[in-house]
């Protein structure tokens, strides 16, 4: 379909909403990144017409959302008109103008009540929608935005910590990083994260927002057709374990599938809430303006959050039982090394709450231990360190 000689200029397809054996109601935008929504209109040997309504990035967001039907779209028009191009049957333009939306006959449009049908990633119930000023602000973009909203309680006025917004960008970077290695489906504790998925998960500072409170970032990313990217799923996931960390049986639903490196760096996030005493709102949305959502946590609920993300660490970590030979037993500072029948060496840290195993412990005989791999993120340096903290020790035999 050619329009380079209308003045819709040339365009390029978007959204498909409906199709039958080629798409027949659909949106596409020009080189100028103006939107129209098309509709088939009417068919002969020689001739099709077609109805091009001009839309808004903000309306066109609110056809792909289900959230306007297509008849208003055309009846009730931003611009008040819609142009009518005739084609022949091999593409050329025959003929276009310009026609006043009221005065368009009703069997030329989609039927009243008609909506798209586009099904976005579930949302859930506590995830409420991004507003539309942000949806309308990642369509600009043509990237995922999100904003976060940082309120600090012993600070009044616009205005909050510079620490606690360096570092809550920072340890929220870590998060979107990790949930973004967890959605490709390697939620580890070992290793760096690919190039390739912190390539997709990386964000940039584009505005500071009433001072220095709210601050939006963008991810560097490609706009797809339903907001159907590792992008824009790793926002989304951010955004739900926000609205999910007060309530641990929602926690514990979503967290083993989000992997030990997920809860850690999640944690360090709450960390900074809780020394700055602050509040955070985060909202997103993706660069077709599909998939979007707006979570919270306030001072009180990151402390709640802290202390469930604590005990699930353990209930999500890998555990594993060693046969082997306790070869150091430091009581001073809690540490242990285990070698095991192969030769293999496990170190790490005991919990005298958790029993008193050690204080009989035995250098040199053979022991059954339990232990369980822990990600701990450094409160200085914010490096990933992973250990063994020791959970059981049983003896099997004394050395001779």
């Amino acid at each position: 379909m050619q329009t380079k000689d209308t003045p819709l200029g040339n365009l390029t397809l978007v959204t498909v909403f409906e199709f039958n054996d080629f798409p027949i109601l659909f949106s596409c935008k020009n080189d100028t990144d103006q939107i129209f929504i098309a509709n088939w209109i009417a068919s002969s040997t020689t001739i099709d017409e077609w109805l091009f309504c001009p839309v808004s990035p903000l309306r066109h967001s609110q056809v792909v959302r289900g959230e306007m039907d297509y008849y208003s779209i055309f009846k009730n028009s931003e611009t008040k008109h819609s142009m009518v191009i005739r084609y022949n049957k091999l593409g050329s333009v025959e003929a276009f103008e310009w026609v006043e939306s009221a005065s368009i006959p009703d069997d030329k449009l989609p039927l009243p009540g008609d909506f798209a049908e586009i099904e976005p990633l579930e949302v859930a119930d506590q995830l409420r929608p991004a507003s539309e000023d942000i949806v309308a602000r990642a369509i600009e973009l043509r990237s995922t935005v999100g904003h976060l909203h940082f309120d600090e309680r012993d600070v009044r006025g616009h205005k909050a910590s510079t620490h606690l917004v360096g570092k809550g960008l920072v340890e929220f970077q870590a998060v979107l990083d990790a949930v973004g290695q967890a959605v490709e489906g390697q939620p580890t504790y070992r290793g760096s994260i690919s190039r390739e998925i912190l390539g997709q998960t990386h964000t940039y500072v584009v505005a500071f927002n009433s001072g220095s409170l709210d601050v939006e970032i963008a991810a560097d990313d490609t706009a797809t057709l339903y907001d159907n990217s590792l992008t824009v799923n790793a926002f989304y996931k951010a955004a739900q374990i926000i609205a999910d960390s007060g309530d641990y049986q929602k926690l514990q639903a979503i967290m083993p599938q989000m992997g030990p490196r997920v809860a850690a760096r999640y944690k360090r996030f709450l960390s900074t809430l809780k020394d700055y005493r602050a509040d955070v709102v985060f909202e997103f949305s993706g660069a077709a303006g599909v998939v979007g959502g707006r979570s919270g946590v306030t001072y009180e609920q990151a402390v709640v959050a802290f202390e469930n993300i604590t005990r699930l660490q353990e209930d999500i970590a890998e555990k594993i039982t060693v046969i082997g030979t306790l070869i150091g037993l430091d009581k001073s500072n809690n540490h242990f090394t285990i070698r095991d029948t192969e030769m293999k060496v496990y170190s790490g840290k005991f919990n005298e709450d958790d029993g008193d195993y050690a204080s009989g412990a035995v250098i040199d005989a053979s022991y059954s231990a339990q232990l369980v791999r822990m990600v701990e993120i450094d409160t200085v340096s914010g490096k990933e360190t992973s250990r063994w903290i020791l959970k059981g020790l049983t003896l099997i035999s004394l050395p001779e």
